[in-house]
């Protein structure tokens, strides 16, 4: 972890400690909805809430999503993995049929054998062609 990480998250733990006071006031019917109010607009200042790291301010929530790129995967990424080892229920057949696409990359289609060209026209029609085309 660099220095900048470990800056960002100590920031982010202090600041997540601190909890916003209020004094208490009576509740009524009349300040029931004012207070209600009052309390959401706290909590969107809470998180909205900056800190900042080397000249640059990042909200909380901004601070937790870089944090959270940062986070060692590997672990829950190997428990998936064996999971998936011990569930296969696949025969030896189908592995194979599998593995045998992966490597080629798309099935081969059998080659169909090349027909000979063939013409509605004889030998005859094309020397008699040739005779017209180049003599006159």
């Amino acid at each position: 972890m660099s220095a900048a990480l470990a800056r960002e998250s100590l920031e982010l733990v202090e600041s997540a400690g601190k909890k916003h006071v209020r004094p208490r006031q009576a509740i009524d019917a009349k300040n029931l909805h004012r207070k209600n109010k009052q309390s959401g607009i706290v909590q969107k200042k809470l998180r909205k809430e900056v800190a900042s790291c080397g000249g640059v301010q990042l909200s909380v929530e901004e601070l937790r999503m870089r944090l959270r790129v940062h986070e060692d995967r590997t672990e829950g990424n190997v428990r998936l993995l064996q999971r998936l080892g011990d569930c296969s229920s696949l025969d030896v057949k189908t592995a194979n049929k599998i593995f045998e696409r992966s490597v080629k990359s798309r099935t081969e289609k059998p080659s169909s054998e090349s027909k000979e060209e063939s013409t509605m026209f004889t030998e005859e029609d094309f020397k008699k062609f040739e005779e017209e085309y180049f003599v006159n």
